[in-house]
């Protein structure tokens, strides 16, 4: 796994993210002027999502240009954490395609602000994931491990049960302000829905996140043993 190239491309990309996600957190918590608190910046899946894969790939790329092996190449190159992190990350991908349809996702600003938030999005959203995915082909191994694809996927979807019960909860504890509710999104709002919808969504969407690990471990057990050949 000790390999420069994509040791240094982790993390050159690693030091962007990182550039761009931190100067949107001191923006927001000075002179932003949204209607949402500073917090949600920390408090958003698609912000998650970048927080993680950004440690991700720092940890990934120490290991690649390490001349030692780590000992956390084991957790970093297991099969579900690449589902996981695949996963997470076509979600982000998702959502902006259906953010800029919808127009959710708008490139609002002048000049310099208006340049940023392009560039933003288009990091956070669509950079991410590419590099995200490239990174884990990177990952190549010297045998064809088969692994439980049920088992891999249900590992990956813990992170969103377990944001999405969190989100219920500061839902209808916490408000934004004017008596708003604090959903990340305004989705997940079961007040808007019948609650027979509402669960009905809520189980047709993690059957679908289910289906797409599923799909995303089998590719990744596909190209390994292509590898391997």
């Amino acid at each position: 796994m000790r390999k420069k190239r994509p040791g240094f491309f982790a993390l050159t990309y690693a030091v962007l993210l990182f550039l761009i996600l931190i100067i949107r957190i001191v923006y927001v918590y000075t002179v932003c002027d949204r209607i949402l608190p500073d917090w949600f910046v920390f408090y958003r899946f698609t912000y998650l999502t970048n927080y993680i894969v950004l440690a991700w790939l720092v940890v990934f790329s120490i290991c690649c240009l390490s001349k030692k092996e780590l000992n956390i190449e084991k957790i970093l190159t297991k099969r579900c954490v690449s589902v996981s992190l695949a996963l997470y990350t076509f979600l982000l991908f998702i959502y902006f395609i259906a953010g800029v349809i919808g127009g959710i996702i708008a490139f609002d600003g002048e000049g310099a602000r208006l340049v940023f938030n392009i560039l933003r999005r288009l990091f956070t959203y669509v950079f991410t994931p590419i590099v995200m995915w490239v990174c884990i082909f990177a990952l190549k191994k010297n045998e064809i491990k088969k692994e439980n694809k049920i088992k891999n996927s249900l590992i990956a979807l813990i992170f969103p049960l377990v944001y999405f019960i969190l989100n219920m909860v500061v839902g209808h504890t916490v408000y934004y302000g004017g008596g708003i509710r604090a959903f990340a999104y305004e989705v997940f709002d079961p007040s808007l829905y019948s609650w027979r919808l509402f669960v009905l969504g809520i189980a047709l969407t993690a059957v679908l996140l289910f289906f797409v690990a599923v799909l995303i471990n089998a590719i990744f057990e596909k190209i390994e043993s292509k590898v391997v050949q």
